[in-house]
C-alpha cells in the first residue's frame, strides 16, 4: 500500500494494541493480530515512514491508536 504513496505523503493509520479481537458494539467481532505499538512503529519505519514525522494519539484505556506520518 506504501508504494502509492508519494515521498513527503501522509499515512493515516487506526490500530487496535494488544488484542485478539475487536467488538463494534454490535454482534460483529473482528479478529485481530496482536501488534504492541513499539511492533507497528518498527514495520512503518522498515517500509519507509520517515518515524520523526509520526504523530499519534492513543486511547489507552480502549487501547486504541492512530497515527499519521510522511513517506521519506
Amino acid at each position: 500500500m506504501l508504494k502509492h504513496l508519494r515521498p513527503g505523503g501522509r499515512l493515516v493509520l487506526g490500530s487496535v494494541l494488544e488484542e485478539e479481537s475487536y467488538n463494534s458494539g454490535k454482534d460483529v467481532i473482528f479478529h485481530l493480530l496482536h501488534l504492541s505499538e513499539d511492533q507497528i512503529l518498527s514495520a512503518l519505519g522498515s517500509a519507509g515512514i520517515d518515524l520523526n514525522s509520526v504523530k499519534k494519539y492513543v486511547l489507552d484505556e480502549d487501547g486504541v491508536m492512530f497515527l499519521m506520518a510522511a513517506k521519506n
